[in-house]
């Protein structure tokens, strides 16, 4: 039960990094290639979790941000 939740998690915060890039970016998810090959996005699923955690990294032309349970996407 444990990993199912676990791989919801995974999917949620995959997909709330994806839909926010294709907004930015004024493209289809679909058109998007897939954010595991950028990523670790287990890795960063975790210390998405932990307080007090900043993540950023690149993907396409964008810096992406996870903190404190939100995501930001700058053009870079």
């Amino acid at each position: 039960m444990e990993c199912s939740r676990r791989s919801e998690e995974i999917q949620s915060l995959t997909v709330e990094i994806v839909q926010e890039v294709a907004r930015v970016a004024g493209e289809e998810v679909t058109d998007l290639p897939p954010l595991g090959q950028t990523i670790d996005i287990e890795a960063v699923e975790r210390l998405a979790q932990t307080e007090d955690t900043r993540i950023e990294f690149r993907y396409l032309d964008y810096e992406v941000v996870v903190a404190d349970g939100n995501v930001t996407v700058n053009e870079r």
